[in-house]
């Protein structure tokens, strides 16, 4: 009998070593927290940054232009979702409405390669710059979802859509210049009168655990860095708070989205706020009028991580109970 279990338990502890090394967790993202190069930094007037109110969502001002919550499953993208999210949402309150887009932020890990003076790169699942993500999408542009879905994984840079047909200039949307900001205060006007923002921060094990409510660290145990698209601001039960949206799918948080301690700098999420306007001088006019489609999750050859435990805890437990009988 006891012979039967070490051999189960020898299976248990090597198919548990496979699936972890084959399929990372979940939750992990990279980023690379660092000062931002070649953005001019905003510095609004002392009469605009008096309107600012106190509570703000940016779902209330421009409907849906807000594009959905994205998952980037088992691979560090947040940088390609998070620009690629901002430059949607930009796009659309640029159009007043018009275009909504999803855009691909599968293309922008194969194809976003770029490198800050110093040799520091992106370099797809495994990480990457926002300052350097939003002047690829500045001098390059991207796809849209539809024409490249998000598969999870580095890939590489195509030059055809997924169904076949070309990749021109003609189908991407670009960014304009980005920015940084001289206050919290011009970040909040930012927000309210051109859209969302991306915020880079220090990821601690408690932040995958929320739910709802304002986040606050209660750890110290930095796992990595992260980012988020930074949408609105409000107070609840006397803690002022940041609203931003993550891309871990609409399973986690508050449907996707979350509250974070404002005005503490949490987590180092007040340290580098970045954005990049809406470039809607080539927009091609086939993009007019759509509407957001169904965001692409990943590969459909990649099932997800729970269902696996589920069929491996199967296929090994009951025989090691039918062992006992």
């Amino acid at each position: 009998m006891y012979n039967n279990l070490n051999n189960y338990l020898g299976v248990i502890f090597a198919t548990i070593f496979l699936l972890f090394s084959w399929y990372p967790l979940l939750v992990d993202s990279q980023i690379y927290p660092t000062t931002p190069v070649g953005c001019s930094k905003v510095s609004y007037s002392a009469e605009k940054l008096a309107t600012i109110p106190a509570s703000f969502d940016a779902r209330d001002k421009w409907g849906d232009c807000i594009s959905p919550v994205r998952t980037q499953k088992g691979c560090g993208s947040c940088w390609a979702q998070v620009t690629s999210g901002l430059l949607a949402d930009r796009t659309c309150i640029a159009t007043n409405g018009l275009v909504k887009t999803l855009l691909s932020p599968q293309y922008i890990l194969g194809c976003s390669n770029n490198c800050k003076e110093g040799g520091q790169c992106n370099i797809g699942c495994r990480g990457g710059y926002i300052d350097v993500t939003l002047a690829f999408l500045e001098s390059n542009g991207v796809v849209s979802d539809v024409c490249l879905p998000y598969q999870a994984n580095d890939g590489s840079c195509p030059s055809t859509c997924s169904n076949g047909e070309s990749i021109s200039n003609a189908t991407k949307v670009k960014a304009g210049k980005c920015y940084t900001y001289a206050s919290l205060q011009d970040v909040q006007y930012e927000i309210m009168t051109k859209g969302p923002v991306i915020a880079t921060f220090a990821l601690y094990p408690e932040f995958s655990d929320y739910s709802g409510g304002v986040f606050v660290r209660t750890s110290n145990n930095i796992k990595e860095g992260h980012a988020a698209r930074v949408y609105g601001w409000g107070n609840e039960n006397g803690v002022d708070y940041w609203l931003a949206a993550n891309s871990w799918g609409t399973s986690w948080g508050i449907n996707g989205h979350f509250k974070i301690r404002r005005g503490t700098d949490e987590v180092g999420f007040e340290d580098n706020f970045i954005s990049a306007d809406a470039n809607t001088d080539d927009l091609s006019e086939t993009l007019y009028g759509s509407t957001w489609s169904n965001p692409s999750s990943g590969s459909a050859l990649k099932p997800s991580f729970y269902l696996i435990l589920t069929i491996i805890a199967y296929l090994i437990l009951v025989p090691l109970f039918q062992s006992f009988a």
